[in-house]
């Protein structure tokens, strides 16, 4: 099943997307999903708890390389009238929507933020890789999203797998998309 949603973009980033797009010969996106799965990859951050979602209205600009929303607490600017926001429509697979809706929820980003982080900090990666590797062409690197849902001592845990685990029959009140 597609899931359709809307992103919103400051033109900068979007010119940047395009191109991406542009020079690696796939549609933006492709680009996108790309750049959500490599921040799906990193496993230097810690899920945030107690903070609401962060969003793009900060500051334009920051560096990737520090954690984009504790760099960015308390710091507002308003947008430069040359970097106006678009609205991008943008299509998911399910288990794809479901995953960046977890990236959501743990990072305390929306969506929108986490794409802007994205291409600040992994564009240049996605550019400067060979046309054959796996992340310019796997589309289906977290095919599966598996939920399990358990009790113990009366309290309620979930689990969220961005892959399929090798014995989901284990799992109880497992349901795999």
């Amino acid at each position: 099943m597609i899931i359709q949603t809307t992103i919103n973009f400051r033109v900068s980033v979007l010119e940047k997307v395009n191109d991406a797009a542009e020079t690696l010969g796939i549609s933006r996106s492709a680009v996108i999903t790309k750049l959500l799965k490599k921040v799906m990859n990193e496993k230097d951050f810690s899920a945030r708890m107690a903070i609401a979602v962060q969003y793009q209205r900060l500051a334009p600009v920051f560096d990737p390389d520090l954690d984009p929303v504790r760099s960015l607490s308390g710091v507002e600017t308003p947008v430069p009238e040359e970097d106006s926001w678009h609205k991008f429509h943008i299509s998911f697979q399910e288990d794809e929507y479901e995953m960046y809706i977890d990236l959501r929820k743990f990072r305390k980003m929306s969506v929108s933020f986490i794409v802007a982080y994205a291409v600040a900090k992994h564009l240049d990666t996605i550019l400067g890789l060979p046309q054959e590797d796996p992340v310019l062409t796997d589309n289906y690197r977290f095919k599966h999203y598996v939920i399990s849902s358990s009790e113990m001592h009366g309290v309620v845990s979930w689990q969220i797998f961005w892959g399929l685990p090798e014995k989901t029959a284990d799992l109880p009140g497992c349901r795999l998309i």
